[in-house]
């Protein structure tokens, strides 16, 4: 079930509208974002943007794998 889940890519005009109105009303100095894709390229906002990188390594069990597999057939 995808209505679950919220993708990493994929933006719809009306959800890039909705992410700019929310950034730009909010009250901070700096935005992060640790998308996969760089956000500053497809959004206008009035705050600048830093992109943070990460890596993800496992290291026990439930693995991310199968704690998404358990959460998307669980309903």
């Amino acid at each position: 079930d995808i209505d679950k889940l919220l993708p990493a890519m994929g933006y719809s005009s009306k959800q890039i509208t909705d992410l700019e109105e929310t950034i730009n009303q909010t009250e901070c100095d700096i935005v992060i974002t640790g998308t996969p894709i760089d956000l500053g390229k497809i959004i206008k906002i009035n705050k600048p943007i830093v992109r943070a990188n990460y890596e993800l390594q496992e290291t026990s069990k439930p693995d991310l794998k199968n704690l998404l597999t358990d959460y998307i057939t669980a309903s």
